[in-house]
């Protein structure tokens, strides 16, 4: 009886370990597959998803997501005016943590210089500049 326990207890760490190097597998081998994408023809705000960094001017802001009509930007002031949203602007974490900060998603493509990813650098302005992030070793 305590030689099966202890078969059981050895199979169930065995489990989780090959599990956790699927998982690090997983990881590793998307990393080496993701490809960064060069120009203003390839950016798209569907290529963000939340927490991505990204460069919009000289500021670098963490994505959030994707507003709907109607949402509030400031949840410390009446949704009333300039506080509300008119739908499909992107929103970023401001750096108080409380409201967002709202960028046009024209606005957004006319200044935005890289997005970085959970799997590494997913756009860059330019090869200049997507070579730099490497050598600075920006990526997450």
């Amino acid at each position: 009886m305590l030689l099966r326990l202890f078969y059981c207890i050895v199979l169930l760490a065995v489990c989780f370990i090959m599990l956790f190097l699927i998982s690090e597998l997983h990881a590793w081998i998307r990393r080496k597959l993701n490809r960064c994408k060069i120009g203003n023809e390839h950016l798209s705000a569907r290529m963000l998803k939340r927490d991505d960094l990204v460069c919009i001017g000289e500021n670098v802001y963490r994505f959030s997501h994707i507003a709907s009509y109607g949402e509030s930007i400031d949840p410390v002031h009446p949704p009333i005016g300039s506080n509300i949203s008119d739908g499909g602007e992107l929103f970023f974490y401001s750096h108080n943590g409380i409201s967002y900060v709202m960028f046009s998603t024209t606005r957004f493509m006319r200044h935005c210089k890289f997005i970085s990813g959970k799997y590494g650098l997913k756009y860059a302005e330019s090869l200049q500049t997507a070579n730099v992030l490497m050598e600075m070793g920006t990526e997450k």
